[in-house]
């Protein structure tokens, strides 16, 4: 009978491990995107998943520079906003160059398990090569 007891445990522990473990998933990433001129937003990563424990996910430009090489980099800043799908649920923030970035999503979006997250330039007459990092939070 203490043996039945024993296995019934172990198995209601790894239960409530596995649902937990799932419960609170988020991806955590870095990528590369190349962005037009006319701060034009460009999708960068699809499908992000998020805890949904935060109203906020944290987005960080590691880089920002010129398309053309050779070229001065005088680059410090980029555009980011969150989507589902293809609907926007965060205001647009202005990154700066190595600033982990809360970038709040909005009310009545905050259900959403995944997102999508889009990059523009902050210069309309220049495009840019963003290197990007990602907290689903």
């Amino acid at each position: 009978m203490k043996r039945v007891f024993e296995k019934s445990l172990a198995v209601a522990m790894l239960v409530v491990m596995v649902f937990t473990i799932n419960v609170f998933a988020y991806d955590t990433g870095t990528g590369r995107v190349k962005v037009p001129k006319d701060c034009k937003f460009v999708t960068a990563k699809t499908h992000i998943e998020r805890s949904k424990k935060y109203d906020y996910v944290l987005v960080k430009a590691d880089s920002v520079y010129p398309v053309e090489e050779g070229k001065e980099d005088t680059y410090k800043k980029c555009r980011t906003r969150i989507y589902f799908k293809d609907t926007p649920i965060s205001d647009t923030k202005v990154l700066e160059e190595n600033n982990l970035t809360h970038v709040k999503i909005y009310n009545g979006h905050l259900n959403h398990s995944m997102f999508n997250l889009r990059f523009a330039g902050n210069n309309p007459d220049l495009g840019a090569r963003i290197n990007y990092y990602y907290n689903g939070k």
